[in-house]
């Protein structure tokens, strides 16, 4: 990923190269985030943060890119929880932490964030998309990707904690 495409996918509340945050601790990351975040934090937030660190941690581990918590989308009024950017492939990743199930609502946001991304980014417009829901506590998880849309992207695939790793 090039320097300029890291500006045009920002603002996120935390952005770094894959290896960088690897490197940090949590507390780093989540005080980054916090920094940068506009609303009131809960326990809560801070607690899904930190299980979501943890996964993408173990599902990251030698892969070379970037990789973007809290990604802003003005044209849905929200935030992407997760995005990596590996290669030419873009991953949007929407944590659903303490879920045991794959909700269709959980699933359309999932795949909208991956629209949004492929349509009104433009760093996006030519990459791969492979959006997943993470349902952190879910027992049914995807191995492997279906056929991508003719746009290149991908529907998204269901995943819990143990699965991550096998979806990158």
């Amino acid at each position: 990923m090039t320097a300029s495409n890291q500006q045009i996918l920002a603002p996120a509340y935390f952005e770094a190269r894959i290896s960088g945050f690897l490197t940090m601790s949590d507390d780093a990351v989540i005080g980054q985030m916090t920094q940068r975040t506009m609303y009131p934090l809960t326990m809560e937030a801070i607690a899904a943060w930190t299980a979501q660190l943890s996964i993408i941690r173990s599902s990251v581990a030698g892969l070379e890119g970037w990789i973007f918590f809290e990604y802003d989308v003005p044209r849905l009024g929200s935030r992407i929880d997760c995005v990596i950017v590996a290669g030419p492939a873009i991953i949007p990743v929407e944590f659903k932490v303490g879920a045991n199930h794959q909700l269709r609502e959980d699933y359309n946001q999932a795949w909208d964030y991956a629209l949004d991304l492929k349509n009104f980014q433009q760093a996006s417009h030519q990459a791969p998309i492979f959006p997943i829901l993470l349902c952190t506590h879910a027992t049914a998880t995807d191995t492997s990707w279906r056929v991508p849309h003719s746009d290149g992207v991908y529907p998204p695939a269901k995943a819990n904690a143990a699965g991550m790793p096998l979806l990158l």
